[in-house]
């Protein structure tokens, strides 16, 4: 006869688990899994839902705030610093992968290095990317953090990285937290504006990278917008 107890319960979740895979689960199951560890001894199925049901995306809830957190019944101290925790090891080991990327010879890998830096931030954040004739990277900067959308980023940021890093050309990247990567109206007049100061330089803007919830997109590889970046 089953084991109806929580630590029955408990048992066959972790079987579950290890004997097949992440997929055949769902992601109240999942995060359920690693309540295990943070709520002994309790029945962590309705914390889970209560979760789930406050963020809707398993993305959203391990991009959330730690006071934020907090304020979910029933979750304490120990399950927002679990939470918190993955969530910055995550972004601790996608900024390692990066320390590989040395060169932005494609779209491809221009959406790559910038998903690595702004992927499950909690905010908007505004980074450019300074190279040099040959795409190499010279350096990477934080130009805005915590900013809802381009209408408050003083394009003179920009050009200051620019002319210091004495930058060849630049990409520009930005993330929309637990949003559509599709340009908004404000980006595409940012980017608009950025291009005609840039071109008065002589700098080309190579790209604009939008990183979304699940994937990012290139701007310049969107037909109604390559015209920016010819």
């Amino acid at each position: 006869m089953a084991d109806l107890s929580p630590e029955g319960h408990r048992k066959r979740m972790k079987e579950r688990y290890i004997k097949g895979s992440s997929d055949t689960l769902d992601d109240h199951h999942l995060l359920e899994l690693l309540l295990f560890y943070s709520i002994p001894r309790k029945d962590v199925k309705p914390v889970a839902y209560n979760i789930l049901n406050h963020y809707k995306t398993l993305d959203k809830v391990f991009s959330a705030e730690y006071e934020d957190l907090l304020s979910i019944d029933s979750v304490g101290e120990s399950t927002a610093m679990l939470i918190k925790l993955i969530n910055d090891i995550n972004k601790r080991i996608d900024t390692d992968k990066n320390k590989n990327i040395k060169r932005l010879s494609s779209y491809a890998e221009a959406k790559e290095y910038a998903s690595n830096i702004l992927r499950n931030l909690p905010t908007e954040r505004i980074i450019v990317i300074s190279l040099d004739n040959k795409l190499n990277i010279i350096n990477t900067e934080t130009v805005a953090d915590g900013t809802v959308n381009f209408a408050g980023v003083d394009p003179k940021k920009i050009i200051k990285c620019v002319l210091r890093d004495n930058a060849a050309s630049i990409i520009i990247a930005h993330n929309h937290p637990h949003g559509d990567p599709a340009p908004s109206p404000a980006d595409v007049d940012f980017t608009a504006d950025l291009l005609n100061i840039l071109r008065n330089l002589n700098i080309p803007l190579n790209d604009h990278i939008i990183v979304g919830d699940r994937e990012a997109i290139s701007m310049s590889q969107m037909p109604r917008y390559a015209h920016f970046f010819d």
